[in-house]
């Protein structure tokens, strides 16, 4: 809904531009052709401040119209960020991690560094859901997000995927050792239980990670590579408790 209001007043802005921009150009004519008339010469000195009233007039229109861009384009890049980010949680969607990725990638070409991926799948999150109602375990996905972001780098980017999935990219790593921090940074900030409702709640989840390039050379090879580690982990300790972690 507010990505559609966005539009809409973006696509209202627009006319009014146009409208401003064509007025300009015809007073910019009209006051050339009124100035370059021929006067008689007793009544040429009442037009001696002629081009500077038409300067300032000139100025202001710019000015109007200069803040009208400067408008329009603050909703535009509002509009990017609501496509780009997940309303409920906050943190990027897909498309964002997959072009946070492929840039990191780009940079660390240069730079000779490293991009991880980790995946987050939370455990019995359909059965919470229905234990405490959707709205409340909306709340928890939210909670969860913000402390993923607390516990990355300014750099890195946390986002959620689809249902109980996370997943985060890691840009400058180096070796399977900087994952495997990361893996446990993320388990610490899941072992501190969630207080929701009045309830003490502790997310279980199973955690997958990956590294380019030797699991993936690109974003959705790196993404098929830690879906594929979730799967295989899952299968390997469904009766298990407690967080999870293999490296893809």
């Amino acid at each position: 809904m507010r990505a559609y209001l966005i539009e809409a007043a973006v696509l209202e802005f627009l006319p009014l531009l146009l409208t401003l921009i064509i007025g300009i150009g015809a007073g910019i004519a009209i006051e050339r052709l009124r100035f370059c008339r021929p006067r008689d010469a007793g009544t040429s000195h009442h037009g001696s401040h002629a081009p500077d009233e038409l300067d300032a007039r000139l100025s202001e229109r710019m000015r109007e119209i200069e803040s009208l861009r400067s408008r329009i384009a603050t909703l535009e890049r509002e509009e990017k960020e609501l496509v780009l980010t997940d309303p409920l949680t906050g943190v990027a969607n897909r498309t964002l991690l997959t072009e946070r990725i492929d840039h990191a990638i780009t940079r660390g070409l240069r730079h000779n560094t490293r991009i991880g991926l980790l995946m987050l799948c939370l455990r019995d999150f359909p059965e919470l859901s229905e234990r405490f109602g959707k709205p409340s375990a909306e709340r928890l996905l939210a909670m969860l997000a913000k402390r993923l972001s607390k516990a990355v780098r300014a750099e890195d980017t946390v986002a959620y995927l689809q249902d109980e999935v996370f997943a985060v990219a890691l840009e400058g790593v180096f070796e399977r050792e900087d994952l495997d921090r990361a893996c446990k940074a993320a388990e610490r900030a899941l072992s501190e239980p969630f207080v929701l409702d009045d309830n003490s709640i502790t997310l279980e989840a199973d955690l997958s990670s990956a590294l380019y390039p030797t699991d993936g050379r690109d974003a959705e090879a790196l993404l098929r590579t830690v879906e594929h580690g979730i799967s295989a982990v899952r299968a390997r300790n469904k009766s298990s408790h407690g967080p999870n972690r293999i490296v893809a």
